[in-house]
């Protein structure tokens, strides 16, 4: 599963005012009570998922209190990287951290954590570990990229970068891997954008969404829903990479809803997304037909 909570908290609005002033940016007001009322609706749609893992991104605030609760409904193996040093006084760091973060009910190992090396405005980065369910061994991408002012801006290169750098720390991982899924907020601006960077022939599976679905839906109060109303908002992906034949299934599913100020909202302005990955019975099947019959000529070729 992966789910933007786009949560930035009542307490750091200071921040929010502050980052407007040195980035000139024309984002109005952010109602920040908001979030304290959706965190605890965003919990509970991750813990009724069923998921095994779950990539967040945009969770910048309530952190501890999330990443604790979400601990007491079974998502005990948690990796998120460490935010900065206005943490030690209880400040949350929006605007200084990366807010991506990996939860699971299976243990996760190898973990990893990083901001990218380049970024145009906040910053951006992706953890990542692996878990083995099932005698498969997966490694999980969780990653929050570069957003787009207009489509294919400037942004398009430094998303291109970012990706290379996932690349590189996918190829180097020690780990014999069977299936990678790296899933987030990729922000992109076309389909184009997708196939260049995601789509491989090498693999026996590379499958992700490159259609225009809306996965992205800001909340009315910033004022520029109509704004993007025509633009390409498929932003959340799940992309899974493999040399073995497997199946996927994936939704789009919509954020729980909440009443606030006399209105019905969604919990957050992206749709999560839950997607189901098994290796195709059927190549299994042939894996071990085609087993048994090696092992049938190594015996007759013992005799």
């Amino acid at each position: 599963m992966s789910y933007n909570t786009f949560l930035i908290g009542e307490d750091t609005t200071w921040k929010w005012w502050i980052a407007q002033l040195l980035s000139g940016s024309e984002h109005p007001w952010h109602p920040s009570d908001w979030d304290l009322k959706r965190k605890d609706a965003i919990v509970d749609q991750i813990c009724e998922s069923g998921a095994d893992v779950v990539g967040i991104q945009e969770l910048w605030a309530y952190r501890d209190e999330i990443l604790e609760r979400l601990y007491e409904c079974g998502y005990e193996s948690q990796i998120i990287k460490q935010g900065c040093f206005l943490e030690t006084m209880h400040i949350n760091c929006l605007f200084f951290d990366d807010g991506v973060a990996l939860v699971s009910k299976v243990s996760l190992e190898n973990t990893y954590a990083t901001s990218f090396k380049n970024y145009a405005d906040l910053p951006r980065g992706f953890v990542s570990a692996t878990i083995t369910k099932k005698d498969i061994t997966y490694q999980i991408v969780s990653l929050h990229q570069q957003p787009w002012a207009e489509a294919n801006d400037t942004t398009v290169e430094v998303r291109r970068e970012q990706a290379h750098e996932v690349k590189k720390h996918i190829n180097l991982t020690d780990v014999n891997v069977d299936c990678t899924i790296i899933l987030g907020d990729f922000n992109f601006g076309s389909s184009e954008e997708i196939r260049n960077i995601w789509e491989d022939s090498s693999y026996e599976t590379n499958v992700f969404d490159d259609s225009n679905r809306k996965t992205w839906e800001p909340f009315p109060y910033f004022g520029y829903t109509e704004k993007y109303s025509n633009s390409f908002a498929n932003l959340d992906n799940i992309i899974v990479l493999s040399q073995r034949d497997m199946v996927v299934s994936s939704e789009m599913a919509l954020p729980y809803s909440i009443n606030v100020d006399n209105q019905t909202i969604l919990v957050s302005d992206h749709k999560p997304l839950i997607t189901e990955i098994q290796e195709n019975s059927e190549s299994v099947t042939e894996m071990k037909e085609n087993s048994r019959y090696l092992y049938k000529s190594n015996e007759d070729g013992d005799m």
